[in-house]
């Protein structure tokens, strides 16, 4: 009986521990293109694009 109880408790703490990162997580970001200095044929976008970091569901926006 008492091995039920501690299975169970550890069962919780590792779907806790499972959900953490995605509630740490936030939504989806906009990344202004090419940073301060806005979207213009000058810039060099891979360079830009180096320092940033995409995920699923982020937004490019001038």
């Amino acid at each position: 009986m008492e091995i039920m109880k501690v299975y169970k408790m550890m069962i919780m703490v590792m779907m806790i521990i499972g959900w953490l990162p995605l509630m740490v997580m936030g939504g989806p970001i906009k990344h202004k293109v090419g940073g301060s200095k806005g979207w213009y044929p000058e810039i060099n976008f891979t360079h830009w694009s180096t320092h940033q970091h995409f995920y699923l569901g982020d937004w490019l926006c001038k």
